[in-house]
């Protein structure tokens, strides 16, 4: 065989040997030390994942996406060196025929060094296991510092690599600022959206220094550092994304939903306006409640008396300025539109100020209205019907005339209320304070209303109540709306409590807290977290960025999801789905009423199962452990068995342990 043959051959399975095995190529070209040193590096890689994805944290997200990104890029490197290390030695045969290549005391140092790594990834004792979990907190910020230390030593003094200095810098810096956050327990790497413009800053300023450097030694060769450039948006675009998750997609596409940007919304500081709380009796019908307020908090409680059809309405306006005559102007321009045409609408319209009208003034309102919106706003539909009626006689004989209270209520309502306001007309007011003292108003000498328990069945006709808050936190208690409650906020938390009817309640940024909901629950927060008990009805709950904490679900079925975040469950009824990415899982109930299915990608799941119920169990885990006290069968990764007569089947699909406890007893 020719000598060309030989080397075709050779390079053929030098590239066949590094893409089977990392250093593949290098052990079978002789060049032992780093063949070794690149399949340990690989296998420290593999063994890490497997150690931090073990982690009942939650926190190494980023590092395990470093780590993930790093197994491709090695065995690159693998087959790319290899043919290089080939096609020299061709170019320079005899220089060192078939002999080894390099083999130092530091390819030696490295393995022993490395090679006890490896061991405590493997297999890490007790003293050890802190330490790797401190290596792993702090590591994502320590790639990001290497990295930039390895790319400055790497440089050619007969080039100019444009971007790769810009790179360095911005690698050093996030790696900088993750380390802080880590230590610090702080959030400032979410900085990087504000200072993005840098990057033009940076690039002014390697072309300034490429000038200097030319006009003191020209000559150099000017390129582009694309290899890393790229590598910089990567993983400063990754640890920004990862870090920051709950808050994509960027938020300056709310202007185009009509969203009013948060910088320009009033706080409660500057000039403080209050008035008296605007009275309106229901004369009619009513089908739905609507309440709208851009910019403050909104409280919307039940009324103290039941029969009573009267809304009270109660707003306190902040205007953040230091000129009192544009808070003047402010306070006589905004309105608060009251009306109930039909339907009962409360609106708060703060007047724009500022440089080109671009703020908002802060409205704070209370609204109190009857704790029955079905019995109280349809009272006209549900009255009694008469059970001999006769042709002869006139209509409304045998109930008292609805139209007649609210006149007298809405008399006396007058009476209290500034001039110039209205039942059903728009008012303009200023502000009440934050808590809100009964107001007199006449008992209405209708017949009473029905009590909660006796609220129709909903059908397409039954009142609902719909809020829309902007920016504020938003408090719901004590109603009935047999047509649902719904609640929308942009930015604030949501309270809602003793409520009967289905309720919806979302938000972009705030928790949601939910107590007592006689009735179906969807839930939904951007970021932020939900509490939820003693929901009668089956509960949708769903946040990007936040923690779930359920307990004391009576309905049939609880769908649970977080992508970053713990669940914790007490008590459920019905079935049961529980999935998060990033966070553990513990689950305590007295019953198995339905099918569970439990997912959880990086933490740990816990279970507390009755031994009276009936289910099967059917769970695995990828890399973790599986303990239980219950009888059922346990084969390295899974569990399986069946308790009682089997009738619902529980699901477990975990990366990190599983543990299975006799219920009640569930550590801490």
């Amino acid at each position: 065989m020719s000598a060309e043959s030989r080397n075709r051959k050779n390079r053929w399975l030098t590239g066949l040997y590094a893409a089977l095995l990392p250093g593949g190529g290098h052990l079978y070209l002789g060049w032992y030390g780093r063949g070794l040193l690149l399949l340990l590096v690989v296998l420290l890689d593999l063994a890490a994942l497997i150690r931090f994805s073990d982690s009942t944290s939650g926190s190494r997200a980023l590092l395990l996406l470093y780590l993930g990104y790093a197994l491709p890029a090695l065995y690159f490197y693998s087959v790319f060196d290899a043919l290089e290390i080939h096609s020299r030695s061709k170019l320079a045969a005899g220089s060192r025929g078939g002999g080894a290549g390099p083999f130092s005391i530091r390819h030696s140092l490295v393995l022993v060094g490395g090679g006890l790594l490896l061991l405590f990834l493997i297999r890490p004792t007790e003293a050890v296991q802190p330490r790797l979990d401190w290596i792993g907190d702090m590591a994502s910020g320590a790639v990001l510092l290497a990295l930039a230390a390895w790319l400055s030593l790497r440089r050619s003094p007969e080039q100019f690599r444009f971007g790769r200095l810009s790179a360095i810098l911005l690698l050093a810096a996030c790696g900088a600022i993750l380390l802080w956050d880590q230590i610090r327990e702080r959030n400032d790497i979410g900085l990087l959206s504000e200072w993005w413009p840098v990057l033009f800053v940076l690039a002014g300023a390697e072309m300034l220094l490429f000038q200097l450097l030319e006009r003191r030694r020209p000559g150099r060769r000017l390129t582009i550092g694309a290899g890393a450039a790229a590598a910089a948006v990567l993983l400063i675009g990754s640890a920004y994304a990862v870090t920051q998750y709950g808050g994509l997609p960027f938020r300056w596409l709310d202007q185009y939903a009509g969203r009013t940007s948060l910088e320009n919304l009033s706080e409660e500081k500057g000039f403080h306006f209050e008035q008296e709380p605007i009275f309106l009796a229901l004369e009619g019908q009513v089908a739905s409640v609507i309440i709208d307020n851009p910019n403050g908090d909104v409280t919307v409680r039940a009324a103290s008396d039941p029969s009573s059809r009267q809304v009270t309405v109660q707003a306190e306006l902040w205007v953040d300025t230091e000129d009192s005559k544009e808070a003047d102007h402010v306070r006589e321009k905004s309105k608060l539109k009251v009306s109930s045409e039909g339907k009962l609408e409360i609106a708060a319209q703060g007047m724009p100020y500022g440089a080109n009208g671009s703020r908002l003034p802060r409205y704070n309102l209370i609204v109190t209205m009857p704790a029955d919106l079905e019995a109280s706003f349809r009272s006209d539909e549900t009255a009694p019907l008469p059970m001999l009626p006769l042709p002869s006689m006139p209509s409304g004989l045998f109930s008292p005339s609805p139209s007649s209270v609210p006149t007298n209520v809405a008399a006396q309502s007058a009476d209290r209320s500034s001039a110039g306001s209205s039942a059903s007309a728009v008012s303009s007011v200023a502000t009440a304070g934050p808590s809100m003292l009964p107001s007199p108003s006449a008992e209405p000498e209708a017949s009473p209303s029905p009590s909660p328990s006796a609220s129709p069945t909903p059908g397409p006709e039954a009142v609902k109540l719909l809020l829309h808050a902007g920016n504020g936190n938003v408090s719901m208690s004590g109603l009935t709306a047999e047509g649902g409650l719904t609640v929308k906020n942009g930015n604030g938390a949501i309270e809602l409590r003793d409520l009967r009817g289905k309720v919806e309640a979302d938000t972009t940024s705030g928790n949601i807290t939910a107590e007592r909901i006689a009735g179906d629950a969807a839930l939904s927060a951007r970021d932020g977290s939900i509490q939820a008990s003693r929901i009668d009805g089956s509960i949708n709950a769903y946040t990007s960025n936040g923690n779930l904490e359920i307990s004391e679900i009576e309905g049939d079925s609880a769908i649970l999801e977080t992508k970053n975040g713990f669940i914790r469950v007490e008590e459920v009824a019905g079935s049961l789905q529980a999935d998060t990415l990033n966070g553990e899982i513990r689950i305590r109930s007295s019953t198995v009423g339905g099918g569970w299915d439990i997912d959880s990608s990086i933490g740990e799941v816990m279970l507390s199962l009755p031994t009276t119920s009936s289910y099967v169990m059917d769970g695995a885990v990828t890399f973790g452990e599986i303990r239980t006290e219950l009888p059922l069968q346990v084969t390295k990764k899974r569990v399986e068995g069946t308790i009682g007569l089997g009738i619902h089947r529980i699901r477990v699909d975990a990366n990190s342990d599983i543990s299975i406890f006799a219920y009640p007893s569930m550590p801490e």
